[in-house]
């Protein structure tokens, strides 16, 4: 089979394999809410989409300013923009829906498999380039990011590239390689600003390479560890901890056996660093990924050691190489089969289904829909499920109406009842009593509240606003509302 024929027979059955993880986990049906970002990624994307189908040519701060006042969610420059663009474009193609804002992650995972099999069928052969993507593919930790709306897979794929293309240009020497890493660099920037371990991995690769490039570790790390020195969300100890987690959590989360798969492929590269250079960027990738997230002053979670997955699986396609030239070929096939569904089956008993909290299904409702004006109050899972999925189901009411103008506008209890920092932080009430509450309640409009039953103070004091208004307020009775909610409608006299 040729490369190409190859590629795309590894592509399709990547992006099946991973259709069918998200149906599994019900992603198609389940609220934007398996990660507190999913729903600003959501928002954004949208918003994207509908600049590039209304906006133009109007001022595009300007149109972001009014998306926000409707769907606060909004997130760009947050975040870079990338991902929201590339979320866009692809709807733009296959329709304003959950389904293909969910399939999206897929076809990067897909792309991310294909990649690193064609990266080592060069070197080690098609069956453990094969194991490789497989590995990939089935790790839980690319089937928690696939089932959200979440930028990590396109992180981890401009990672791939840029090692590859600085490969490539270790290799060859050839100026458009070097032009590749640049590009890819700024891509993994545009994405996140975890990319910033993509730019720097040029240091621990050359550093492979030449041991007078060892010294170069030293200010690297410093440059890691300065938002330690100033303060940060992570204590200084557990900077340090995390040199331990961070490998400890990539060998739990992509199985003992892989890791050690790995660890055998990591010491083949660095012995024939000299005669096989294009893969020295792959254990540099791991290496700067480490040292971003250990000593950059961060709590360790999981999702972010997906930048360093492919490598890790490209690494693991060495070890498979070195671990069967032992073999017969009559069996290697067999013994990578055999490793393979053992690896599946382990990562399999370890997936999840998504949490669904119930909003897809209650702001499609009609009787939703056509309040103009409701308050959604509540932890930053209920508030962003719920304004995600009204700007998702908005469209169908424009089209109705066949008015182009904004028809919702969601408002946001931690935004309007207090206030605090975008991690939580600095939390403070701007209300003295509910009777202030009620009072601008009715000055801003709103006619349909949803409130967490369980919130911090200022959920309860909304609560306390709307019972005791009876004449002004009532309460739905529960029929197929969100999980632990309850839901206030303003009673027109």
């Amino acid at each position: 089979m040729s490369l190409q024929r190859a590629d795309a027979a590894v592509f399709l059955a990547a992006l099946c394999l991973a259709a069918t993880v998200q149906w599994t986990a019900g992603a198609y049906t389940s609220d934007f809410d398996a990660q507190a970002d999913e729903p600003a990624h959501v928002v954004s994307s949208l918003l994207v989409r509908d600049y590039l189908t209304d906006g133009i040519p109007r001022n595009p701060l300007a149109f972001a300013r009014t998306y926000y006042d409707h769907f606060p969610k909004v997130a760009i420059g947050h975040w870079p923009p990338l991902f929201h663009l590339t979320e866009a474009l692809w709807t733009l193609v296959f329709g304003r829906t959950k389904g293909a804002l969910i399939a999206w992650p897929a076809v990067l995972a897909a792309a991310v498999a294909t990649l690193i099999f064609s990266w080592v069928r060069r070197d080690c052969g098609p069956v453990p380039a094969s194991c490789a993507a497989i590995v990939f593919v089935a790790s839980p930790l690319v089937q928690m990011s696939i089932s959200a709306v979440m930028l990590d897979i396109l992180l981890a794929l401009t990672a791939l590239a840029a090692a590859c293309a600085l490969g490539d240009y270790f290799e060859s020497g050839r100026k458009r390689d070097a032009v590749r890493f640049v590009l890819c660099g700024l891509a993994a920037l545009s994405t996140n600003g975890r990319g910033i371990a993509v730019a720097l991995l040029f240091i621990p690769a050359c550093a492979m390479r030449s041991r007078r490039w060892l010294w170069a570790l030293i200010p690297m790390s410093i440059l890691f560890f300065l938002p330690g020195l100033q303060g940060g969300r992570a204590s200084f100890t557990e900077s340090l901890m995390n040199l331990w987690r961070f490998p400890l959590r990539m060998a739990i989360m992509m199985s003992w056996p892989v890791a050690a798969l790995a660890l055998v492929g990591g010491g083949s590269v660095f012995r024939a660093r000299d005669s096989r250079p294009r893969w020295a960027p792959m254990p540099a990738l791991a290496i700067s990924s480490l040292m971003l997230h250990s000593l950059g002053n961060w709590p360790l979670d999981d999702r972010y050691l997906l930048v360093a997955v492919p490598a890790v699986a490209a690494l693991a396609g060495e070890g498979c190489r070195l671990c069967l030239v032992a073999l017969d070929t009559r069996y290697r096939v067999v013994a990578c089969a055999l490793f393979v569904c053992a690896v599946v089956a382990f990562d399999v008993s370890r997936y999840s289904k998504k949490p669904d909290l119930g909003y897809h299904f209650f702001a499609n409702q009609p009787w939703v829909q056509v309040h103009e004006t409701s308050l959604i109050a509540g932890d930053p899972f209920h508030e962003g499920a719920f304004i995600a999925e009204m700007d998702l189901a908005e469209v169908h009411l424009r089209d109705l109406l066949r008015d182009r103008r904004r028809v919702h506008t969601v408002l946001r209890g931690s935004k309007k009842l207090a206030q605090s920092t975008w991690a939580g932080n600095s939390y403070r009430m701007l209300f003295h009593t509910s009777r202030e509450v009620d009072a601008w309640l009715d000055a801003t409009g709103v006619t349909l509240v949803i409130a967490q039953t369980a919130g911090r103070p200022h959920v309860a004091q909304l609560l306390e606003a709307v019972t005791e208004d009876s004449v002004h307020w009532r309460e739905l009775p529960a029929a197929h509302w969100p999980r632990d909610v309850r839901v206030f409608e303003r009673v027109m006299l």
